[in-house]
């Protein structure tokens, strides 16, 4: 929709262990997910944002339709940001990513990825990057492809979300474990530690070194593109930081804002809103000045104080 762009994510906490496609053999039962956890919150009059938080990592929207994913394969759907249906499971491993484009939904976690048109039907899953030890950091779209970010510097595109490109590094001698892209202004766009990764086509790439960005400890985990700017989020150790960029390539000195750690961003109608640890929250106009950070409020005005994994915005009903 117009005016709102999701990120496309990472796994918080910063670290992707690499998932074993699993081996036949009986399922433990598993308790879904709580939809209690998937909040609805009011940013402005004309912004309604959705939240995950607790075992819900991440949330899409497309054709009139939220998706949120998350812990043992839990899957849940919404027309309209509140009222989700119960949690279905697709496979038993965790999604922590899901994008939207060309007509579907496709989610990522561990090797796996799996798509569907509606959110409820999910196509056979397939696990890419296995052969390579790459797990899959981020998926977006854009350019009439989506592109899908791993670790040590491998990509894979596809045009319909089921047909994938061999994994193949795209960064010479370096090897970035992405676990934030996404599209905007015609680029595809990335940072890792001090270095930031841009393509046009999502199969050709730059690396650049950027010394704003910060020395290794700076662990970018989600990244937009709206108002005419790139803007990224991280943690690092009791900080998060925010940067900003408006050629993907040079990068403003991270800000950084103790006792919190930031884990998402979205952007809708002229606001980026960015979301983490204990339930904070803060907004931006432009992706530099940002409201002093807050606590999210539950429907009765109590503070959330959950870690909130991931973040969608849309114009308010």
């Amino acid at each position: 929709m117009p005016g709102c762009v999701h990120h496309v994510k990472k796994m918080t906490g910063g670290v992707f262990e690499p998932v074993e496609p699993p081996i036949e053999k009986p399922e433990d039962p598993t308790t879904p997910p709580s939809t209690k956890d998937l909040r609805t919150i009011k940013i402005e009059e004309n912004i309604m944002a959705v939240v995950g938080t607790n075992k819900w990592q991440d949330i899409a929207y497309g054709n009139g339709k939220y998706v949120a994913v998350g812990y043992n394969g839990y899957v849940t759907t919404s027309t309209d940001g509140k009222t989700w249906t119960t949690p279905k499971q697709v496979g038993t491993g965790y999604w922590n990513t899901i994008a939207y484009g060309n007509g579907k939904f496709v989610m990522i976690g561990g090797y796996s990825v799996s798509s569907s048109a509606d959110g409820i039907t999910w196509s056979t899953i397939q696990y890419i990057g296995s052969d390579e030890r790459a797990s899959l950091g981020d998926i977006t779209y854009g350019n009439g492809k989506f592109v899908i970010a791993m670790w040590d510097g491998y990509i894979t595109t596809s045009t319909d979300g089921e047909t994938w490109t061999k994994p193949a590094r795209k960064f010479g001698n370096k090897y970035p474990n992405l676990s934030n892209i996404c599209f905007g202004n015609g680029k595809f766009v990335g940072i890792w530690n001090k270095y930031a990764v841009s393509s046009t086509d999502g199969e050709t790439w730059e690396i650049t070194e950027s010394a704003e960005l910060g020395a290794s400890i700076m662990n970018w985990l989600s990244i937009t593109y709206g108002n005419g700017k790139y803007v990224a989020v991280c943690e690092n150790s009791t900080k998060g930081g925010i940067t900003t960029s408006v050629d993907g390539i040079t990068w403003t000195t991270p800000v950084l804002q103790n006792s919190v750690n930031w884990y998402d961003i979205a952007f809708c109608n002229g606001i980026f809103i960015v979301c983490g640890s204990n339930g904070y929250i803060t907004t931006s106009t432009d992706g530099e000045t940002w409201t002093p950070k807050q606590l999210l409020k539950d429907e009765n005005g109590n503070n959330v104080t959950k870690f909130l994994n991931g973040i969608i915005a849309m114009p308010a009903k």
